[in-house]
C-alpha cells in the first residue's frame, strides 16, 4: 500500500529535478556540439501506444521537439540526453493522470549525411489505477453533513461535485482539487483553520485506491473590526463605500475577494490586501474530543498604495485609415474627491481632429450607477462633406447582474456639414445646420476574460439611439445596433468571430435621404471590411464618395495564431454590405474578403498589419489592400 501525498511529492520532485537536468545537459550538449559539430536537426517524432493522452498533450511536457507547423521554419536540434529525461517526464505525467505503472522508450533513425534524425516513442500505458471508494469524516468519526453548523444537503452536494466518483481513473489533479474544495467550502462557511487529514491509498496490485480523509473543523471566526492602511490622498470613506463584509459576520473567502476586487476597479490604487489574521490569543488548538469548537474574531486589515492622481500621456502613429495621428491627454483619477474621474484629450489625425473632456462620477444615486458626461467638440473631414461638430452625451450606466450592464442618456448633437457636392441628377444630400437629439438606450452582456486581447467569453451590445422633432431635432429616425463577438481558445490559438447589423427606422415625414450625413453607417477599412478602403463599402454619389446607408450588415472570422514571442499571425474572413434603404440588409450583396495577417503584442495592445483579397469584387480597382492599425480587429 501507498500513501498518495509522499508520491505526490515524489512525482512534482522528478518533474523539477527533471527539468533541472535537462537544462544542465542541454548546455553540456550545447557546449559539445560546438567542439563537435552541429547536432542533427530533429525532423519528426512519431508517438505509438498512447491512448489515455493526445500526442499534443504529451508534446507540452517534453523538450524534444519536431520541426512542424506553424513553425516550420524553426529548427530544433536533437540532444539524446534531453530525449532520455523525456521519457521520465511523460511516465512522471501518466502518473499524475492515474497511470502509476506507465513507461516511455525511444528509437532514432538518423539520415544518411546524419544531419536529421526521426525519433519513435513508444509508451506502455499499463492499466489505470481506479477510485474504490471516498470517505470524509469528522475527527469524531461522524459524517460532516451531522454537524449542527454544517447543512447537510448542501454538503452533499459539494461531495457529488469532488469528481472522486467510484470506478473513476484517479488523477491527482482531481484529487488535490477536491481537497481545495472541501477546505475553500469550510472557510466560507467561517472555518478557515480548518485541516484536512490522511489521504490516498493506492494499491498497485489491484489497481485501486480508496480515499479516506478526516475533516477537524477548529474554531469557527468571525471578522472583527476593520483596519485601512496606506491612505493619503484617497478619503477613507471612499474605501468603506466599497467594503462587502462587516464586523460579525462569519469569515468568507468570497467576501474578501469581492471587497479587493471593487477597491481595485477604482484604479485608485497600485496593489490591494485584504486579509483576516488570527491574533495570538485567539488561536485554539482543534479539540478532538468534540466537534463544537467555539468562536473567535478576527480582524480585517485592508492594506493599499495609492497611484499618482494625476498623469498625462501623449502619443502618435499611423494607421492606413487614419494616415498620420497625434494625441495628448490629461487624467485625474479622483477629481474633487469621491473617486470621480476627470479626463481631457485632444486628438489629430487625417480624418479631422477632436477636443473631448469627460466626466465620470462611479457613484451617482448609489454603489452600482455611474454617470458619464462627455461633451466634445468635432472637426470631421471625409471626402463627401465636411463637418463641424458639437456633442453632448449624458449617460447613466448600472450593473443589472455580474455580467449585465444597462445604459441610459440622452444625447445632443449639433452638426454643421459643408462641402457637399452634388451631381445633377443625384438626390440633394442633407447639409448646413441641424440639430440631432434624444434619448438612447442599450444593454450589454460580458464575459471574456481581457478587453484588449480577449482568449474566451462572450460580448453582446444592444443600442438605440433616438432623434426627435418635439425636442428640437430635424429628422425623426431610431438608430438600432446589435453586435456580438464570440472567442474561443483552441490548443494556444484564439477563435474570433464578430457579427454587426444594424438600421435607421426614420418616422414621421423623415425620408432615409434626410438622414444626416454623420449619422449614417459605413463599412471598410481596418476595423470593419479589410478587403475596402476606409468608408468605402457604401452606397456612393455620382463622384464615387461614400455617402453611407441605412441598414449594415458586417461578419468577420479570425484565426490567432502565436508565433514567438509577442509575434503572432492571423487568418481571417470578412463579409460586409451596406444598404441605403432602413431593414435591407442585403445578405445576396454581401462583399467578401480573406487574408493573413501579423500580429506584435504592446501594452497598449498589439500592432497588426493585415493583407486581404477580396473574393468577390465588382468595379472596385485592385483585388488586393492592406491595412495597419493598433489593437485586435474586435
Amino acid at each position: 500500500m501507498l500513501r498518495a501525498r509522499p508520491m505526490l511529492l515524489l512525482v512534482v520532485a522528478q518533474c523539477l529535478i527533471g527539468a533541472t537536468d535537462a537544462r544542465a545537459q542541454a548546455n553540456d550538449a550545447d557546449t559539445a556540439g560546438d567542439a563537435g559539430g552541429e547536432h542533427p536537426t530533429v525532423q519528426r517524432v512519431d508517438w505509438t501506444g498512447n491512448a489515455a493522452l493526445s500526442r499534443s498533450i504529451l508534446r507540452e511536457h517534453i523538450l524534444t521537439q519536431a520541426t512542424r507547423w506553424p513553425r516550420f521554419w524553426q529548427r530544433f536540434p536533437f540532444y539524446e540526453d534531453e530525449t532520455r529525461e523525456d521519457m521520465h517526464r511523460i511516465s512522471a505525467l501518466y502518473r499524475q493522470h492515474g497511470y502509476f505503472e506507465a513507461r516511455a522508450e525511444y528509437e532514432l533513425s538518423f539520415s544518411e549525411d546524419g544531419s536529421r534524425v526521426a525519433i519513435a516513442i513508444r509508451v506502455q500505458e499499463g492499466e489505470p489505477v481506479r477510485i474504490d471508494s471516498l470517505r470524509v469524516r469528522l475527527s469524531n468519526g461522524h459524517d460532516p453533513g451531522t454537524h449542527p453548523l454544517i447543512d447537510a444537503r448542501d454538503w452533499k452536494k459539494l461531495v457529488a461535485r469532488l469528481d472522486l466518483t467510484r470506478g473513476k481513473i484517479f488523477r491527482l489533479d482531481d484529487y488535490r482539487t477536491a481537497r481545495e474544495m472541501i477546505l475553500n467550502w469550510v472557510a466560507e462557511r467561517g472555518f478557515p483553520q480548518a485541516q484536512l487529514e490522511g489521504g490516498a491509498n493506492v494499491d498497485l496490485k489491484q489497481h485501486r485506491t480508496e480515499i479516506d480523509w478526516t475533516l477537524s473543523l477548529r474554531s469557527r471566526v468571525r471578522f472583527g473590526e476593520i483596519e485601512i492602511e496606506g491612505l493619503e490622498n484617497v478619503e477613507e470613506r471612499i474605501i468603506r463605500r466599497e467594503i462587502r463584509l462587516e464586523p460579525g459576520e462569519w469569515y468568507s473567502t468570497r467576501a474578501m475577494a469581492r471587497t479587493r476586487r471593487r477597491i481595485q476597479n477604482l484604479d485608485l490604487f497600485r496593489w490591494t490586501v485584504v486579509d483576516a489574521e488570527a491574533p495570538d490569543h485567539d488561536v485554539v488548538a482543534p479539540d478532538r474530543a468534540s466537534e463544537s469548537p467555539g468562536e473567535v474574531v478576527w480582524p480585517v486589515s485592508i492594506r493599499l498604495a495609492e497611484r499618482p492622481p494625476r498623469r498625462i500621456r501623449a502619443g502618435g502613429g499611423w494607421g492606413t485609415d487614419t494616415s498620420f495621428r497625434a494625441e495628448l491627454s490629461w487624467h485625474h483619477r479622483n477629481f474633487f474627491g469621491g473617486a470621480r474621474r476627470m479626463d481631457v484629450g485632444i486628438r489629430y489625425s487625417g480624418l479631422g481632429a477632436t477636443f473631448r473632456p469627460s466626466f465620470v462620477d462611479p457613484y451617482f444615486l448609489g454603489t452600482r450607477t455611474r454617470l458619464l458626461i462627455s461633451p466634445a467638440l468635432v472637426y470631421e473631414k471625409q471626402d463627401a462633406y465636411t463637418a463641424r461638430r458639437i456633442v453632448v452625451d449624458v449617460q447613466l450606466q448600472r450593473k443589472l447582474f455580474k455580467k449585465w450592464m444597462i445604459r441610459v442618456g440622452y444625447r445632443f448633437d449639433r452638426d454643421d456639414i459643408y462641402s457637399v457636392v452634388d451631381e445633377p441628377g443625384d438626390d440633394e444630400l442633407p447639409e448646413g445646420l441641424s440639430i440631432t437629439t434624444g434619448p438612447e438606450l442599450g444593454l450589454r452582456r460580458s464575459t471574456v476574460d481581457d478587453p484588449l486581447n480577449a482568449h474566451s467569453g462572450t460580448w453582446i451590445d444592444l443600442g438605440a439611439q433616438s432623434s426627435i422633432t418635439a425636442l428640437g431635432s430635424e429628422q425623426d429616425f431610431v438608430r438600432y445596433t446589435l453586435e456580438a463577438r464570440r472567442f474561443f481558445e483552441i490548443y494556444q490559438t484564439v477563435l474570433a468571430s464578430r457579427m454587426l447589423i444594424g438600421t435607421i427606422q426614420n418616422h414621421g415625414d423623415t425620408n432615409a435621404a434626410d438622414i444626416p450625413l454623420v449619422e449614417r453607417f459605413y463599412s471598410g477599412g481596418a476595423n470593419s471590411m479589410r478587403g475596402f478602403g476606409y468608408r468605402s463599402l457604401s452606397p456612393k454619389d455620382a463622384n464615387g464618395d461614400s455617402i453611407g446607408g441605412s441598414s449594415i450588415v458586417e461578419a468577420s472570422v479570425e484565426w490567432r495564431l502565436p508565433i514567438w514571442g509577442n509575434l503572432g499571425a492571423v487568418a481571417f474572413v470578412d463579409a460586409a454590405q451596406v444598404e441605403a434603404d432602413p431593414w435591407s440588409f442585403g445578405l445576396d450583396d454581401l462583399r467578401y474578403a480573406a487574408g493573413p495577417g501579423l500580429r506584435y503584442g504592446t501594452p497598449a495592445g498589439p500592432l497588426r498589419l493585415d493583407f486581404a483579397w477580396r473574393l468577390n469584387p465588382r468595379d472596385e480597382r485592385g483585388k488586393f489592400r492592406i491595412s495597419a492599425s493598433l489593437g485586435h480587429t474586435f
